[in-house]
């Protein structure tokens, strides 16, 4: 082990570098601690083991506040005679601690395996900023200024607690730094009315990812009309009538609502199902609410792909979705 001492410092530096030719090596696996005497916790809690990178390094972010000793781990080298060379340094990052909102459905209901929400609140406390929590239903408007009842997030990478909540009370939004939006369809009146909320923070200033209008012009499933080359056959009306010349012009068919995920009101349909007729009356509201029809591939039992695009650029990595065998 290696022990070094910080003080108002963000983060923790190791590199590791071979003894004989000073190069540095890479997939070392790292771990930190800390010494119980500690001024401060220094860490909210052990972090995970990590593997220096190709210049022998990894980073840790620690408590800003805190002072004491951390002392660094590594695996034993393959020559015990020669042990790997230990440099470490903790300094004071210039990068700015954001206060980041994020605005979601109930945080103790998700998957923390699969929700993509928590991976990026768990790599933004990971670096240092500092996150706010709110439901829909905490934000208001008042004299043309968004507020929200606010809680304090702490998150924790845990499938069984993941999560602490202090309640800050009500907050003018556009006193935090970032909000992501990030709740879930279905995409009624109410959402709209939270982007409302959330546009008029971003006239004050405040950076809301998405952009609520961003979020009203893009409706997921509607979107999908500006890439027609990419999709399967597909209708959006209405009209049973003409939903119905589309199902009997492909044969197997999908129908589902425009505003809703997760595979809720989606149904199968074919042109010789008893039930065509009902099923399409009653997701149209008797041909008064607009519905998509698509037609149904083989495929989609090997999983769909979700890909995650960063300033335009997609991500290496895709999430497979494979549906259970008895949903719709």
């Amino acid at each position: 082990p290696s022990t070094i001492y910080i003080g108002k410092a963000t983060y923790v530096e190791v590199t590791i570098t071979h003894p004989a030719t000073g190069n540095p090596v890479d997939g070392v696996k790292v771990d930190l601690d800390y010494e119980l005497n500690a001024t401060t916790t220094i860490l909210s809690k052990k972090p995970e083991t990590q593997t220096t990178d190709a210049d022998g390094k990894v980073q840790f972010s620690v408590n800003s506040e805190a002072s004491g000793n951390i002392t660094i781990y590594i695996e034993r080298g393959t020559d015990p005679d020669n042990p790997f060379v230990i440099m470490s340094k903790a300094e004071k990052t210039n990068r700015k601690e954001l206060k980041t909102g994020v605005v979601m459905d109930p945080i103790g209901e998700i998957k923390t395996y699969k929700d993509s929400t928590f991976a990026m609140l768990l790599e933004a406390q990971r670096r240092g900023h500092r996150l706010y929590y709110m439901e829909p239903r905490d934000l208001y408007a008042e004299d043309g200024r968004a507020f929200a009842g606010m809680q304090q997030l702490e998150v924790r990478d845990n499938t069984t607690d993941w999560f602490s909540l202090t309640p800050v009370g009500n907050k003018p939004l556009d006193e935090l730094d970032v909000i992501l939006m990030r709740r879930d369809p279905p995409f009624d009146m109410d959402y709209i009315y939270t982007t409302y909320m959330l546009e008029l923070a971003e006239s004050a200033g405040t950076l809301v990812i998405n952009r609520a209008q961003s979020l009203r012009d893009a409706n997921e499933k509607f979107f999908i009309n500006s890439f027609p080359q990419c999709c399967v056959p597909m209708v959006i009306s209405s009209s049973t009538t003409l939903i119905r010349e589309f199902v009997s012009r492909h044969g197997h068919c999908v129908v589902k609502p425009l505003d809703g995920m997760g595979g809720e009101s989606v149904f199968q349909v074919s042109d010789t199902d008893m039930n065509l007729n009902v099923i399409l009356e009653t997701i149209t509201r008797h041909d008064s609410r607009p519905v998509m029809a698509q037609k149904y591939i083989d495929e989609i039992t090997e999983g769909d792909n979700r890909i995650l695009v960063v300033n335009g650029e997609p991500i290496p990595l895709s999430l497979i979705h494979i549906s259970e065998p008895t949903r719709r």
